[in-house]
């Protein structure tokens, strides 16, 4: 088997610093087209210190980052229409400086995947099912 098309063991690594959201309630968008396991992704990351909400397409997504700017987004990449690649192509040309933190939530745990949202500027790469830990300790949260 070709090593850039072996599939990864189950992972989820964050490449940047904790969120320093300067003392504010952390805002994490959850997006994910199934909707029981955004629901339950937000609900299992919602802390005194974090509130969560979803989308269930990339077109929500980016109409909710728009309005309710995020800190961090946690985004699926095979969405219907919009997919995760192309929701983080768009928020790159938002204008102004404070774009959301993403970090992919995905089953396509393929190397070049990795590679991809590396490149698209991701800050952190999940496969399903979501180990929450690293996650909670990135967002500074116990």
């Amino acid at each position: 088997m070709h090593a850039g098309t072996r599939r990864l063991e189950q992972t989820c690594e964050i490449w940047a610093d904790r969120l320093n959201s300067d003392g504010e309630v952390a805002r994490v968008l959850v997006v994910d087209d199934f909707r029981d396991l955004a629901d339950a992704v937000a609900e299992a990351l919602t802390r005194p210190n974090v509130r969560s909400r979803c989308a269930y397409s990339g077109e929500q997504a980016l109409g909710l980052i728009t309005r309710w700017q995020p800190h961090v987004v946690l985004l699926d990449l095979s969405l219907p229409g919009t997919d995760g690649f192309k929701v983080a192509e768009q928020i790159a040309r938002m204008p102004g400086g404070d774009r959301p933190v993403l970090i992919a939530h995905t089953g396509l745990n393929r190397a070049e995947n990795i590679e991809r949202v590396r490149a698209l500027g991701f800050s952190g790469f999940c496969s399903k099912p979501l180990s929450f830990g690293p996650v909670l300790r990135f967002l500074n949260v116990h």
